[in-house]
């Protein structure tokens, strides 16, 4: 047994995309989740553990656990191998002394060493005597990685130097920085070091705070590659447990306010990096599991209507949000050092939310005890009133206080929800035609392909007489013959887009209509009468097409052409109602 398959045996693809998904019971052996590859409010992401297989609707790819992980962390399949490999506790073949040498240190690998680098400064160091009367503990300062960045223009240059790391890729990293006559110096000196890094832990930058009054107070890396602010959380590959546990996360400020927040037990707590929320900590979030979060950043009920009324659109969609005034206007590290620790988590329990803040502003604005002022709010306040997607704690929340402060029934409420649906695109009769046409009658032979990779057995009930136009049912019954499972035939498609059209046909709910599923159980005949009807399908269309194409030459023909087209036509129609009648009586 090869390594590959080793690692499959002793690893449960659930757990392991269940450190990046959060996923919920969606049937037996099934799970399902936000997908961690695209942004949206339904869960599109599924896991068969039976099949120990994923695919995602959302972006139409799936695969096995190597491919997850490649994708989610954007590595090769060896580097792939390698992580499941450890985690598997599997001995695989290791690189060629050449792959090795010649491998590119990529950007988590140089943040990596600098945060090496900055930790080895820290002992001793100033640094840590600011830190130790901040209340930080020593397993703290080991959970983030903190480090110190001593005063000087080349210290982590030489150490990195010395390792193998030159200036190009410090810089690449943001680590370096270059003046007007092109020398390079450390960016980073004579600071805390707070290393950054993304939901799967790697580290992407980082946060430096002086140990004085010199401006600025804290200093950034620059966006790369890897890094970008608006898609980054600080703290939050430690609180991602708490926040699949609970659904709860608590937004602060600063690194500090996160890491002694951790430190006194708040483990939902993370920081945006100096901006405000924005749709990809939304997205990033909700994958995560969140659906309440608490906004604790202005100290003042200004500050919170601020926070409230400048909130992303997507993030009030997503989850149920409060702004949270903390105790005596202090940070959250400051409070915790002075023993506040039961006034900051009642704190964290109140707060004014982002559904009564909008109720609010449309109370205000008209009259609740009028007809038409009720009527006014509601349509005010109706794009939150309806349900995004499926589970909508922000719309179910607005419901509750719009039925309460404005003294109505729950079926009133549910009554003009359905009158004020939205309206409908209805496509016209001859654009679906004119789809179906274009797509031929390649989708029935699609669900063949499916069938047959669902049950591999399966082929041998086919006589081979039906003829097959796409070229990937022939190959897929051709890898049948020889195939024993779901998983070898995948494993021909492997990095090919076949194999995402038929991972999807594994995760698309049975039906037993229409042939969208045919039952594994069926008999020979049954196989070989649901690929004669395919192929009868198929002539049908054919004969559609080539009745649409004579019918557009009609009006431009001279009149004895007109009738010749036109008979050719009638005779293509018979021919297509013969079809019919065949598969009527089949």
């Amino acid at each position: 047994m090869d390594s590959r398959e080793q690692i499959r045996q002793r690893l449960d693809i659930r757990e392991v995309i269940a450190e990046y998904v959060a996923l919920k019971p969606g049937g037996t052996n099934k799970w399902k989740g936000l997908s961690p590859f695209s942004k949206e409010k339904t869960p599109s992401f599924n896991v068969d553990t039976a099949r120990q297989l994923w695919y995602c609707f959302s972006t139409k790819q799936g695969g096995d656990v190597f491919a997850f992980v490649m994708k989610v962390e954007n590595i090769s399949f060896r580097e792939a191998l390698e992580k499941l490999a450890a985690r598997a506790g599997v001995t695989i073949e290791p690189r060629s002394a050449t792959d090795s040498s010649n491998k590119k240190r990529d950007l988590f690998e140089v943040n990596a060493l600098a945060a090496q680098f900055f930790q080895t400064q820290l002992e001793g160091s100033e640094a840590l005597s600011y830190l130790e009367k901040r209340g930080v503990s020593q397993e703290s300062l080991k959970t983030f990685g903190v480090g110190f960045a001593p005063n000087a223009f080349d210290g982590l240059m030489k150490y990195a130097k010395a390792r193998g790391v030159g200036e190009r890729e410090l810089l690449e990293a943001g680590l370096l920085s270059e003046n007007e006559r092109g020398s390079v110096y450390d960016r980073f000196r004579n600071r805390v070091m707070f290393p950054i890094a993304d939901y799967l832990g790697r580290i992407v930058a980082f946060g430096g705070r002086v140990l004085d009054d010199s401006k600025p107070k804290y200093l950034n890396s620059p966006e790369t590659d890897v890094f970008k602010k608006g898609e980054t959380l600080y703290g939050l590959n430690l609180a991602r447990k708490h926040i699949q546990d609970t659904g709860e996360v608590v937004v602060v400020e600063g690194y500090m306010d996160v890491l002694m927040m951790h430190q006194h037990g708040l483990a939902g707590a993370v920081a945006s990096l100096g901006t405000a929320l924005t749709q990809d900590h939304a997205h990033l979030l909700a994958r995560q599991g969140a659906t309440k979060l608490a906004m604790m950043f202005d100290n003042d009920a200004a500050g919170q209507r601020a926070t409230l009324s400048g909130l992303d659109q997507e993030i009030g969609k997503l989850f149920l949000v409060r702004a949270v005034v903390a105790p005596g206007g202090k940070d959250a590290a400051d409070i915790l050092l002075a023993g506040g620790q039961t006034e900051l988590e009642l704190a964290l329990s109140g707060g004014i939310s982002e559904v009564e803040f909008r109720l609010n502003a449309a109370l205000e604005k008209y009259d609740p005890s009028t007809l038409e002022g009720k009527r006014n709010i509601l349509q005010m306040l109706l794009p939150r009133l309806r349900p995004q997607h499926v589970f909508d704690p922000v719309a179910l929340e607005l419901q509750r206080l719009v039925v309460d402060r404005l003294m109505l029934e729950q079926k009133m409420l549910e009554t003009y929800l359905n009158q004020n649906r939205p309206k409908q695109n209805t496509p016209r009769l001859d654009d679906v035609q004119m789809r179906g046409m274009a797509r031929g009658n390649s989708g029935d032979e699609l669900k063949l392909a499916k069938l047959l990779i669902q049950n591999p057995a399966l082929i041998a009930k086919l006589d081979g007489e039906a003829a097959f136009e796409s070229p990937l049912i022939v190959e897929v019954i051709e890898v049948a013959r020889t195939a024993s499972s779901t998983e070898q035939i995948i494993e021909h498609f492997r990095g090919r887009p076949e194999a995402n059209i038929l991972l999807e046909g594994l995760f698309v709910p049975n039906r037993t209509t229409n042939h969208s599923f045919i039952p594994s159980e069926m008999s020979s005949d049954k196989v070989n009468f649901a690929a004669a009807e395919i192929t009868s399908r198929q002539r049908e269309e054919s004969l559609r097409l080539e009745i649409a194409t004579l019918k557009a030459q009609i009006p431009k023909a001279p009149i004895e052409q007109q009738i010749s087209l036109a008979r050719q036509c009638s005779e293509l129609q018979k021919a297509i109602e013969a079809e019919r009648r065949l598969r009527k009586r089949n």
